[in-house]
């Protein structure tokens, strides 16, 4: 008997790849995770102290979030600016 699958027909649809054990399945998009972190991070520095979009604190604060998340950043689709820009400025 064939076991059923659990996922629903849009997980499925989600991109496959090398899971953490290197076998093959679905797994979530690069992408959402990095936007997670960038929000949670971001949103811990107290408002009067976040750097203003373009400024050299802004960009300071990215590369050390780069640093932070090296193997997530890597796997971007976009600059982690424009990100950054995309998921921070669009959750409002």
């Amino acid at each position: 008997m064939l076991a059923k699958s659990s996922l629903s027909a849009g997980e499925q649809k989600l991109r496959k790849g090398p899971s953490a054990q290197g076998e093959y399945g679905v797994c979530m998009s690069d992408d959402r995770s990095i936007d997670r972190w960038l929000f949670k991070e971001y949103f811990l520095i107290p408002q009067a102290e976040r750097p203003m979009v373009g400024s050299n604190e802004w960009f300071r604060w990215l590369e050390e979030f780069q640093r932070r998340h090296a193997v997530d950043g890597s796997r971007l689709t976009q600059p982690l600016a424009k990100r950054a820009c995309q998921v921070l400025w669009n959750s409002r």
